[in-house]
């Protein structure tokens, strides 16, 4: 789920690596991530991690339909986690993170639903590049992942050398994390050898995109107060409260979207649907029937993970009530956000992993296409 802080002041000067004994990116050679499991509620995450990445690999492949929707490939991601989760987690799960899909410069949190948004606007045709994100929790201990998908042949030759250097600099960047990330990292430090990476292997044509920060994994939580922001804002990287230290046994989700746009600070649409929330963990009233109402869902349907408006059968109905409830600071919602300039797009990569003494172990499967 990205984290939206900040966005009005993104940085302007170029990050420095602090890697004394190597560039970022020779620390891409090949090689395994050493893995070491370090708790016992891993066996949750690393089932969490498969389900998450069965539903992932199936809704890639419904993007190659010829007119499928958006609104109608968030709907069937949903279904199919509950029907995997109560499969192989004999239900003893949920949905961490309802399905999104991110079309072109749409970068996070658009997840259409199909009683309102499945207008043509939103089908999907060769060319496109459709961010799947999906997240399953087993026993309260959730993984998500994420991964662009090109949908169809390429349009063109320019098109495909576009495509190709976002996703390749998403999944390197991704990949890039692993392979840094150990116990006692600053995450400012991980940040500024992404930033060299990035500059060092695309020279300017691609960018990150700012101030979308991931968080700590804890149990019945995926939003925890620690943070990896790869591309943060100025205001970001001034706030001491911003800067942590890795720790073993610490589990984190990595959220990596890269664009083309000259201007890679996100902006939230006014013209998409906010169709994702949070219970925000505050004491609700006990004497208001509208938010009687959206509590008892939220509790009965999501927990303490994000969820969609899909958990309400009546989606219009039920929408001015989850609105006095964001007014009233009880929800969190999370509006979609895009880039701007025209022909723009997005990339992405998003993972989870633990830190375990030897540096990183991967929970989500890698996805391969």
């Amino acid at each position: 789920m990205a984290d939206e802080a900040h966005l009005t002041s993104a940085s302007k000067s170029s990050a420095c690596c602090r890697l004394p004994l190597a560039r970022a990116s020779e620390l891409l050679s090949p090689g395994p991530v050493q893995v070491q499991p370090s708790y016992q509620q891993q066996e949750n995450y690393l089932l969490a991690g498969k389900i998450a990445h069965k539903v992932l690999s199936q809704v890639a492949s419904l993007c190659q339909q010829d007119g499928i929707t958006a609104a109608e490939l968030c709907k069937a991601g949903d279904e199919i986690a509950e029907r995997l989760i109560q499969a192989e987690a004999g239900g003893n799960g949920g949905i961490a993170h309802p399905t999104s899909l991110g079309k072109n410069e749409i970068v996070a949190n658009f997840a259409p639903t199909t009683q309102a948004y499945s207008s043509s606007n939103f089908l999907l045709k060769a060319g496109d590049f459709a961010k799947i994100q999906i997240g399953v929790h087993v026993e309260g201990y959730g993984a998500v992942i994420g991964e662009t998908i090109v949908v169809g042949p390429p349009t063109n030759a320019s098109s495909q050398t576009v495509s190709c250097d976002l996703t390749a600099a998403a999944r390197g960047i991704a990949d890039l994390c692993l392979r840094l990330i150990k116990p006692g990292s600053l995450n400012w430090d991980i940040s500024d050898a992404v930033n060299c990476f990035l500059g060092d292997q695309f020279g300017g044509k691609v960018r990150g995109v700012v101030g979308l920060a991931a968080h700590n994994h804890t149990k019945d939580d995926i939003q925890g107060p620690k943070t990896i922001n790869l591309f943060p804002t100025a205001e970001q990287r001034g706030d001491p409260n911003e800067e942590c230290t890795l720790e073993e046994g610490e589990v984190y989700a990595v959220e990596v979207w890269v664009t083309d746009s000259p201007d890679p600070v996100p902006q939230p649409s006014t013209l998409l649907p906010t169709t994702l929330f949070n219970d925000a963990r505050k004491a609700w009233p006990k004497d208001d029937a509208d938010l009687d109402f959206v509590k008892m869902m939220i509790d009965h349907k999501a927990g303490t993970f994000p969820w969609s408006i899909t958990i309400f059968d009546d989606e219009e109905g039920a929408r001015a009530k989850i609105e006095k409830a964001v007014s009233a600071g009880l929800v969190d919602a999370y509006p979609p956000f895009l880039v701007t300039g025209v022909g723009s797009r997005v990339a992405q990569s998003v993972l989870t992993f633990e830190i375990i003494a030897s540096g990183t172990f991967r929970i989500t499967p890698v996805y391969q296409q």
